[in-house]
């Protein structure tokens, strides 16, 4: 009985601690193309949004700064920065204002992503830019996909 009563308590703890289980997840479909050897990237992409967040008016996202995200669709859509990171390499947070009913945006943009290099975590490890003839490392903490906070995401990358 004793042990039944703590899978109860920590299922219930479970339940209402908030975590990844709530939050929405967004679809993605990126078409990228990389150019290592100038450090630059171009991606369209295409978000296909949770009936939670389609209903809410605007959105907001952050990317990489200097990308300059451009809206392709859908038509009657608004794209507007709203602040910049003052760090280089940093971030831009845009609002976007879609007509009603509306549960998918697509962008355009292209740049560099210009992420300061981390020290290595060990001696005589390798550390790479983001973007370089060496290699390519892409992850979250380079915002080169928009980011909308407190959803998880889902990709398809062509």
């Amino acid at each position: 009985m004793f042990f039944i009563q703590q899978s109860l308590f920590a299922l219930l703890l479970l339940l209402a601690l908030p975590g990844q289980a709530a939050q929405p997840v967004v679809d993605y479909q990126l078409a990228v193309r990389l150019e290592p050897s100038h450090g630059q990237l171009a991606v369209r992409a295409t978000l296909h949004l949770p009936p939670e967040l389609a209903a809410q008016r605007p959105l907001h996202f952050s990317l990489h700064a200097g990308l300059a995200p451009r809206l392709v669709q859908p038509a009657g859509a608004r794209l507007e920065r709203v602040r910049r990171s003052a760090s280089p390499g940093g971030s831009e947070w845009y609002r976007l204002y879609l007509p009603a009913g509306t549960s998918h945006f697509s962008l355009e943009y292209a740049g560099a992503i210009a992420r300061p290099l981390l020290p290595a975590a060990s001696p005589g490890e390798t550390v790479l830019a983001p973007l370089s003839e060496r290699g390519v490392q892409l992850g979250e903490a380079s915002q080169w996909y928009p980011q909308l906070a407190g959803t998880r995401q889902r990709f398809v990358l062509d």
